[in-house]
């Protein structure tokens, strides 16, 4: 006996259709319920501690003033971050770098005190 494509095909179809039925889902299970409701304190809480940073940084600079900028790292979506503990970087690069007003000043106090003493 010969069998053509279109009843190879119905043989077949009926073959995977012939599975064992699924298991039966497990009975829903007990479960407890409560009501939120609002209540009033009994009692307030006090507590006493310390706050502290989680991380310190040392950082020297050879003169005094105040921090401008700090060096800005990519991001991998696009835009910058500043720089933060554990960031690699290269040697040499700057990290950080201070405002010029002070310098300034300095300089103009001390040109000033070069001229009284030339005068």
């Amino acid at each position: 006996m010969r069998l053509t494509r279109p009843s190879l095909l119905a043989v077949l179809l009926l073959v995977a259709a012939c599975k064992p039925p699924p298991p039966s889902a497990s009975p829903p299970r007990a479960v407890k319920t409560a009501r939120v409701a609002e209540k009033p304190l009994s009692r307030a809480a006090r507590y006493a501690g310390t706050v502290e940073a989680r991380t310190q940084v040392e950082l020297a600079f050879r003169v005094p003033g105040r921090v401008a900028s700090v060096a800005q790292v990519a991001l991998p979506q696009g835009g910058a971050r500043a720089l933060q503990e554990g960031d690699p970087v290269k040697a040499g690069a700057t990290l950080a770098a201070l405002g010029l007003d002070d310098l300034r000043r300095q300089d103009r106090a001390a040109v000033a005190g070069v001229a009284a003493c030339a005068a």
